[in-house]
């Protein structure tokens, strides 16, 4: 199977969803209105919606059934075709007049306006496409908005939304069924989605689609201002600006030139010839600046060329395609999990048996029409025709070649819970594209350009270390781990060289995997395009994840420690002058030497609170993983985050009390009450930092055996969350008992101390 196959892809639509989206387009674009009979929208630009309703109701087949919805789609071809010719016979002064005013409810009406000039005369696919995206988005966020009228929550999903009965009660059954149609069915067009995944071409991306979404957005504005019903509400866009810093990875890395992006486009393997006018648009917006609509454009066509490489690297080339209506589509989600579905690359029941094999799965061109591109994959991977390699196919091979870190940096751009989840939030229409940074804008520029040059900089990646499951490879330094069949072992990428160490019976599956990577293979490229590649490969290289919980929870310890080993040079008065202890003399209570966690065969040294220091650097230069961790592990992670969380909370709160209650004692605005106050305030903080640091100290002891929580037994991890769970409550309470309003010292004072006790009993044992 030659990489070829996938620039000669001609779309990705499954053959019945081309169907349903050719029939829905029969009529022509440019066919003029002849007869009343056609008249689908006013001259008001507002749509005949009893025309539409009876249209509907005549449909003799069973409501919302796979017939119901091809017969309206093939009715309702003539309304997208009108709804395109009336809107381009508007002129500006016509559109400002029926169209914008009846937009404001949407509180995005300079965003439809950009779309409409997007599909105005003389525009690309390309350009209809980015509109369609946009669009979609904009209309899934105005509707969420309204329903939020009616009730608290919004459904997330655009599907669950339009089958609301708030938004039947505020737009009529009609309007919502139309949207659902165009929209939010996969038994209807569901334009969103298979624009939104990669699926849908610039050729398929119809402007009769947006215009006529404009329209239904302009008549519900109309028809909500009809109905008195005014201040619609505005849910807070996302701002990404937390986001900026930490992907500052790619920092020194300036925006391309067009000619070096433009290769990395054209020679990549993973970039449909089709799918190139996208990609072009993506780079005319970055150099308009209009960085939230590159990214709008960059997102689809990212992944898109993951999903071919997907199906290439699992012999798996049906899943290129959109499923039909009954299946679930291949998205990013499951492109990036370490196995695939079994049984997938077995089955052909998404091919109508009697098409040719070129209109089928592939829609290879014949061999002498192929164009002669240079590629960076070259070679073929070998047929798995036996059991045992077949069987190997449900591990998702594409990992090897995206490799440990690339996978994660998307993961912590599109994936990770506590991420800017980017794809997500601008395809929910969560984000106002003119706000959008340019930061995560390269980020994500520097993300597809390393996707589609995998060839180039992973080259070095010539070969797989097999070794037993149980035993360390030490000739491995691994890029990558990934679990086999449990009797095969395990998977790991060497930087360097090849390393084979077969396992007994497995030759064949040491023959797969080298054909894997017998493909990758560097073309001739510019010096430009190899010293870009060499910037962006070792940026890759030393990237860490950012929002991973694990990783959230090493940045919080990091955090703490940083903040709590300057706590003796805090701003506070001397000793002397208000009668307290002195935290330079402060007795410390004695904590154990070691404690340990005998479950997790783990031991740890306490080092004395005046080591810090040193302490702060352990945790620093712990390692761990973070892709495809098992549910116990991410549970512990996820309870040790809230504590961490509370304990840095409660330093916030201990050196805001403190700045505070110092600049009000040099200007003497303290009453007597208030000194003593602030007197058993200095008392109980070393106490509090104490236990705070004892805290620390027993998070990091677990934090470094994390990856081995899987393997207790069920009493041994309920009983390490039942006393997560105490420790959790403790440094909640301090954290109020702390508070500014609250002042409770030595309360906090207390509860560290019986904190500190059973820290001792329970990991001391």
């Amino acid at each position: 199977m030659s990489l070829e196959w996938i620039k000669s892809q001609r779309s990705f639509l499954s053959p019945e969803v081309r169907n349903l989206l050719q029939e829905s387009m029969r009529v022509g674009t440019d066919q003029a209105i002849s007869s009343d009979s056609q008249i689908w929208v006013t001259e008001s630009c507002g749509i005949v919606w009893e025309k539409l309703e009876e249209l509907l109701s005549g449909i003799e087949e069973e409501y919302a059934s796979k017939k119901w919805y091809f017969e309206a789609v093939v009715k309702l071809a003539p309304l997208f075709t009108h709804c395109y010719n009336i809107l381009m016979k508007l002129t500006q002064d016509d559109y400002r007049r029926l169209i914008q005013p009846y937009l404001e409810w949407t509180h995005q009406g300079a965003e439809v306006d950009a779309c409409m000039k997007e599909i105005s005369e003389g525009s690309f696919n390309s350009d209809h496409l980015v509109a369609l995206l946009t669009v979609t988005a904009i209309t899934e966020r105005s509707l969420g908005n309204l329903v939020l009228m009616k009730q608290e929550q919004v459904p997330f999903l655009l599907r669950d939304l339009l089958v609301t009965t708030e938004l039947k009660e505020l737009l009529g059954n009609t309007r919502v069924q139309l949207l659902r149609i165009l929209l939010g069915s996969v038994l209807g067009i569901n334009l969103r989605n298979i624009a939104w995944h990669g699926f849908l071409s610039p050729c398929e991306a119809n402007p009769a689609f947006v215009a006529t979404l404009i329209i239904i957005l302009a008549d519900c504005g109309r028809w909500l201002k009809d109905c008195s019903v005014t201040n619609v509400p505005c849910r807070p866009f996302v701002s990404f600006k937390e986001a900026c810093c930490p992907m500052s990875v790619f920092e020194k890395v300036d925006i391309p030139p067009r000619p070096v992006m433009e290769e990395v486009i054209t020679k990549s393997p993973l970039v449909p010839t089709i799918m190139i006018p996208v990609w072009m648009k993506a780079l005319d917006l970055l150099a308009e600046k209009r960085w939230g609509l590159s990214v709008t454009a960059l997102l689809p066509m990212l992944e898109c060329s993951l999903r071919c490489l997907f199906a290439h690297t699992n012999e798996v080339s049906e899943r290129v395609l959109t499923a039909e209506n009954s299946t679930l589509y291949t998205t990013l989600d499951e492109i990036l999990e370490p196995c695939i579905n079994e049984g997938i690359c077995d089955s052909v029941d998404l091919v109508n048996d009697d098409q040719s094999a070129e209109q089928s799965t592939h829609n290879v061109l014949e061999e002498n029409t192929r164009n002669n591109t240079d590629i960076y994959f070259k070679h073929e991977i070998p047929s798995y025709t036996s059991t045992e390699a077949r069987k190997l196919s449900s591990n998702n091979h594409i990992l090897l070649f995206i490799g440990k870190k690339l996978n994660e940096a998307l993961h912590d751009l599109l994936n990770f819970v506590q991420g800017p989840r980017v794809r997500d939030r601008i395809s929910h229409g969560e984000v106002r594209l003119k706000e959008f940074p340019q930061e995560i804008a390269q980020h994500t520029l520097c993300l597809c350009i390393l996707v589609l040059s995998l060839g180039n900089w992973r080259s070095k990646l010539q070969g797989i270390c097999i070794c037993n499951k149980n035993k360390h490879c030490s000739q491995c330094n691994a890029d990558y781990v990934h679990f086999l069949d449990p009797g095969m072992g395990i998977m790991c990428c060497d930087l360097k060289q090849i390393y084979i160490k077969s396992v007994a019976g497995n030759h064949k599956i040491k023959d797969c995997i080298n054909g894997l990577f017998d493909f990758i293979s560097i073309t001739e490229t510019s010096e430009n395009l190899n010293d870009l590649l060499a910037v962006l490969s070792d940026g890759i290289e030393k990237y860490k994840s950012i929002y991973h919980p694990t990783a959230i929870l090493h940045n919080k310890l990091v955090s703490s420690a940083s903040q709590l080993k300057d706590w003796l040079t805090w701003k506070k008065v001397d000793a002397d002058e208000l009668g307290y202890d002195n935290w330079e003399g402060w007795n410390n209570l004695e904590l154990p030497e070691i404690v340990s966690i005998s479950s997790l065969g783990n031991t740890h040294e306490i080092k004395g609170l005046n080591n810090i220091k040193d302490f702060s650097s352990q945790i620093c230069n712990v390692n761990y993983e973070v892709l495809y961790r098992p549910k116990p592990e991410l549970e512990i992670v996820s309870i040790l985050q809230r504590i961490a969380s509370n304990v840095h909370s409660a330093l916030d709160n201990i050196c805001k009390n403190l700045s505070i209650k110092y600049s009000q004692y040099i200007d003497k605005k303290l009453r007597s009450r208030q000194r003593e106050t602030y007197r058993r305030q200095l008392n109980a903080i070393p106490v509090i930092i104490l236990n705070i640091y004892f805290t620390l100290q027993i998070i990091y002891m677990v934090f470094f055996s994390v990856n081995k929580v899987s393997e207790l037994s069920k009493p041994c991890f309920n009983n390490l969350i039942k006393m997560f769970k105490l420790m959790l409550k403790v440094q909640e309470n301090i954290v109020s008992q702390t508070d500014l309003n609250a002042n409770h010292w030595d309360e906090a004072a207390s509860n560290s101390l019986r904190n500190i006790e059973t820290l001792r009993q329970y990991f001391s044992s």
